[in-house]
């Protein structure tokens, strides 16, 4: 972050950032202390949705960086540092019985439920 406060003429002193909703209550507070005190911005921006909404902000430069889920491999010229890792939980009805190898295998036995419509998780 620090050298990207620095970046250009002058530093920037708003620092305008796209982060995953579903992690924004817990990181936004600490980031922002963070921001502010270790790196001397001024003011934040924070724009809380889904990793879909993440490429549009750094496209348009809505957002000077991202913390979301997807790696945006097609925007080249961007630094990724990954900070965590999240496993899934797969949760089976107990009559359940049959193969649990791969989902394509749970597939042809039980259906998928989407966690929604509009998050790529469950495609």
């Amino acid at each position: 972050m620090a050298d990207m406060r620095h970046q250009g003429a002058r530093p920037i002193s708003n620092l305008r950032v796209g982060i995953q909703a579903s992690m924004a209550t817990a990181l936004t507070p600490d980031l922002v202390t963070l921001a502010k005190a270790d790196f001397g911005f001024e003011d934040m921006t924070i724009h809380a949705g889904q990793s879909n909404d993440h490429e549009g902000l750094l496209r348009t430069r809505k957002a000077d960086l991202v913390i979301t889920s997807d790696p945006l491999y097609d925007l080249d010229g961007l630094e990724r540092h990954p900070i965590m890792t999240e496993s899934f939980l797969l949760v089976l009805p107990q009559s359940y019985s049959g193969p649990t190898g791969s989902i394509g295998e749970l597939l042809q036995h039980l259906p998928l439920i989407r966690f929604a419509v509009t998050t790529s998780v469950g495609h």
